[in-house]
């Protein structure tokens, strides 16, 4: 059945591959509409790191969408969404060490199965029926959220948890959100001043924590530890099952103030939820843990607890005439947050609730250079050179640490003793042979961690079908460096 369905998504890649105009499927009298995209990426490490884990991937993803409208007339509209994400690994290259670390995530029988998605919490994103009533809106059911207005971090958006597990280097973000069971309510008054809107998120039962990697997959994932995957494994089996104790609620405004510029786009949301991680719980349960390090058998105890918090944010972005800059940005307080503290995050059962402060400003402009965005020879016709830069400041309110002991909250794997972390990203890109060509650069330089650099090309020729090659290099702290990576995509989208 797996060999099939892989063929099956083979096949229909090459019949689409035929037709470069082809868009989406209609059906019913145009009430059903069916759409999405195939992708194929390949990716090769070329510099292993001293964990020596050969790591590689030809993977074949399909992102189907589907819409039905069910009714509809002047003052109403029924329909029903789906958005699903499935994918099969053909070439994914796993040494031992990363072999046991999967048999202990998935099970010796479903070693095979870590090729693809394990559950449908993996698959499937969005599955809602959407109901429209002059100035309200209702939807129910499976959904993915978005509040941030940042591409490289989470600041605002913080809504959904993220699964890594299937992590690959070169991520559309919403394919690692795990869809919730929620209800959300969208009120847009007329003539309301500053055009304002309103919506409220409530997610009364499902509680789902947040996926990392096998232990050792990922090339930012540094630990190649079986210990280190029961503890993980140990504690997404604590994670509180369907209950109106998991009930969490959000609620946002949003406007527009004509006042500066061309106005300024804002929003004001407020969400309490769960933590996405957990924490020992107490000191009995850490006596528990001790055992699963000395015997790598996990205790049949809960040991770890996802406490609540809130977070306030607030969001921005305008442009500026004359130098033409757009410029936006995103605040977050994360009030009575709970972070362990001890000598080691992985063995601490002293919890104390910090605030914790999350910043973001972007600033982007379109640059005309002569002789560059008005080259005929390269098909230019007034192709600007596009430039981003991102910084992005998290702040821990009341930090503690004992330089004696050691002992220090454990907000950040990256930030040792301090106190706030900071990282800038940088994107420069431009277009070539009249949009066809687009080389792309990305450099994250994080002060207390990690630098990353990507350089891309992209070719596409048509709305549907492009191709990209890029090269990735790593590096910790800006000085050592691990691995690098290549890889290729091709992408088709009917739409």
């Amino acid at each position: 059945m797996k060999k099939i369905i892989s063929i099956a998504l083979l096949l229909i890649a090459s019949l689409v591959f035929i037709n470069d105009h082809a868009g989406a499927y209609t059906f019913l009298d145009n009430k059903l509409e069916i759409y999405g995209e195939i992708e194929t990426e390949l990716d090769i490490r070329t510099k292993q790191d001293a964990r020596d884990v050969r790591y590689s991937s030809l993977r074949v993803k399909w992102r189907p969408e589907l819409r039905y409208k069910i009714f509809e007339d002047q003052c109403s509209l029924l329909n029903f969404y789906f958005n699903g994400n499935y994918f099969w690994d053909f070439g994914l290259n796993i040494n031992g060490d990363l072999r046991d670390a999967v048999r202990l995530y998935a099970g010796q029988d479903h070693f095979k199965d870590y090729r693809r998605p394990l559950n449908p919490n993996s698959v499937i994103k969005d599955m809602y029926l959407n109901y429209k009533f002059e100035e309200f809106q209702f939807r129910v059911g499976k959904q993915l959220v978005s509040w941030g207005e940042t591409a490289s971090a989470r600041v605002a958006d913080i809504i959904n948890p993220m699964d890594y597990t299937y992590y690959t280097n070169n991520p559309v973000w919403d394919e690692y959100k795990i869809g919730l069971w929620m209800a959300r309510l969208f009120y847009t008054p007329k003539d309301m001043w500053q055009d304002l809107s309103f919506e409220m998120v409530l997610i009364p039962f499902e509680f789902m924590p947040e996926k990392s990697q096998v232990q050792g997959v990922s090339p930012f994932n540094f630990t190649n530890n079986n210990v280190q995957q029961l503890i993980y494994n140990k504690r997404l089996r604590d994670a509180p099952d369907w209950s109106i104790d998991n009930f969490e609620v959000g609620a946002r405004v949003r406007g527009f103030w004509r006042g500066l510029g061309t106005g300024v786009d804002w929003t004001l949301s407020n969400f309490y939820s769960r933590q996405d991680i957990g924490l020992i719980k107490s000191q009995e349960a850490y006596n528990e843990y001790t055992w699963l390090f000395l015997l790598k058998i996990p205790p049949k105890n809960k040991i770890f607890r996802y406490p609540f918090y809130n977070a306030t944010a607030f969001t921005w972005s305008t442009t500026i005439p004359g130098p033409d800059i757009t410029i936006g940005g995103e605040s977050s307080y994360k009030s009575n947050q709970m972070f362990a503290y001890g000598p080691t995050a992985n063995t601490s059962y002293i919890n104390k609730r910090k605030g914790l402060l999350d910043n973001a400003l972007k600033i982007s402009r379109n640059f005309y250079i002569p002789g560059f965005s008005d080259n005929v020879h390269l098909g230019n016709s007034s192709e600007p050179l596009y430039a981003e830069l991102t910084t992005y400041y998290s702040k821990l309110l009341n930090m503690d640490h004992n330089s004696k002991t050691g002992d220090q909250i454990w907000w950040t794997s990256s930030n040792g003793s301090h106190s706030s972390k900071t990282n800038f990203t940088l994107v420069l890109m431009t277009n070539l042979y009249n949009g066809k060509l687009t080389p792309f650069f990305l450099n994250t330089y994080d002060v207390q961690g990690f630098t990353t650099q990507n350089y891309a090309l992209s070719y596409q020729p048509n709305y549907h079908w492009s191709w990209m090659m890029y090269y990735m290099q790593f590096s910790r702290l800006g000085i050592v460096k691990y691995q690098n990576q290549v890889g290729l995509i091709m992408k088709y989208a009917y739409f």
